[in-house]
């Protein structure tokens, strides 16, 4: 959300296609945000850390035909 906050001066947030509500930067970088699902999308975003490390490079995939 870091990057998000830095790019953007406010956000809408879509759930199924339908705009659920739109936030400002201070609204995400202090986490006051009011609809339930953008509170879900804000507390899966902290502290994310992938269970296998990702390769920056990886080897190019043969496909066969």
């Amino acid at each position: 959300m870091a990057v998000v906050a830095h790019l953007c001066d406010r956000v809408a947030v879509m759930q199924s296609g339908i705009f659920l509500e739109t936030v400002t930067k201070k609204q995400i970088l202090e986490g006051t945000v009011t609809h339930p699902y953008t509170k879900v999308l804000m507390d899966g975003s902290r502290g994310y850390m992938p269970k296998t490390p990702i390769v920056a490079h990886q080897s190019p995939v043969e496909i066969a035909g």
